[in-house]
């Protein structure tokens, strides 16, 4: 009986359909494994563009920011020297008795204003330079 062909033949059969279960189960396994993973990757590759997204957006929040910084800086410096220019002005002969005057307009005006005045007061046209500083006075104590 051990030894019958058939018999063998039908065990061959037998453990040749057990291998290709094992093995087909083992391919749906490896592939439920792949697909688990390319899952995982894609899930991974979207948050490290989304980090990448936001890491850009913060820098160029940052970016902006320091600009805005150097910009206001910029700003405070022109201002603050166009005060002393007019701070000097006032240290002329011409101007000494209004210095008070061009000391409170310097104080107060904006940059755009001041720079108006200064040109204004730095030419030789002094009705002109009166009536400016007069305007400026007014508008300083409006």
């Amino acid at each position: 009986y051990e030894h019958d062909p058939r018999v063998q033949k039908a065990r061959e059969e037998a453990a040749a359909e057990k291998a290709r279960v094992k093995a087909a189960r083992e391919a749906a396994i490896q592939a439920e494994k792949d697909q688990r993973n390319a899952v995982q990757e894609a899930a991974l590759a979207a948050q490290r563009q989304a980090d990448a997204a936001a890491d850009a957006e913060k820098q160029a929040k940052a970016e902006e920011r320091a600009a805005s910084k150097r910009d206001k800086e910029k700003a405070r410096s022109a201002l603050k020297k166009a005060r002393k220019e007019m701070r000097a002005l006032a240290s002329e002969a011409h101007w000494s008795s209004r210095a008070a005057d061009i000391e409170l307009v310097a104080a107060a005006l904006s940059l755009e204003r001041l720079t108006e005045l200064q040109a204004t007061m730095a030419a030789d046209d002094t009705q002109a330079a009166d009536a400016a500083l007069a305007d400026a006075l007014k508008a300083v104590m409006a």
